[in-house]
C-alpha cells in the first residue's frame, strides 16, 4: 500500500504473515502472526533496498494458533507500526506521524 503525505514523502506499507496452521513459512521475522513494515518509497529500488522507518507486529498466542485471523493481524500491526517504541523503558513513547498523516494511512488502508 502506498501513502504520500503531507510533506510529500511516499511511504510504502507491507504485511507479511506467518500462518502457523499453512505449511508456507511467510516470515522469518515471526514466528506466528503478522508484521507491519513501513518504508520510504524510492523508485528504481526493491523492497529489500528501502530505508525502513518503522515496523509493528502482532502475534498469536501458542493457544490460538487455530485463530489466525489475518484482517485482524494487519489491522493491530499498522496501529503499532504508526507509534514510536522506545527500547529504553520498553513502551511506546508517541505517534510517528501526524493526526492528519495518520488519516491519509488509515483512509488508504480502508480503502483496500
Amino acid at each position: 500500500m502506498k501513502v504520500t503525505l503531507s510533506n510529500g514523502l511516499t511511504i510504502l506499507i507491507k504485511w507479511y504473515h506467518n500462518n502457523p496452521l499453512s505449511k508456507k513459512l511467510r516470515s522469518s521475522d515471526l514466528k506466528f502472526g503478522t508484521i507491519c513494515k513501513i518504508f520510504k518509497e524510492e523508485s528504481g529500488k526493491a523492497i529489500n533496498e528501502l530505508e525502513l522507518l518503522n515496523n509493528g507486529k502482532s502475534f498469536l498466542h501458542d493457544k490460538d494458533l487455530n485463530m489466525f485471523n489475518k484482517k485482524k493481524g494487519r489491522l493491530i500491526s499498522l496501529k503499532r507500526a504508526l507509534y514510536t517504541y522506545s527500547p529504553e523503558n520498553g513502551n511506546y513513547k508517541g505517534f510517528m506521524f501526524s493526526k492528519e498523516d495518520r488519516k491519509l494511512i488509515w483512509d488508504a488502508y480502508n480503502n483496500l
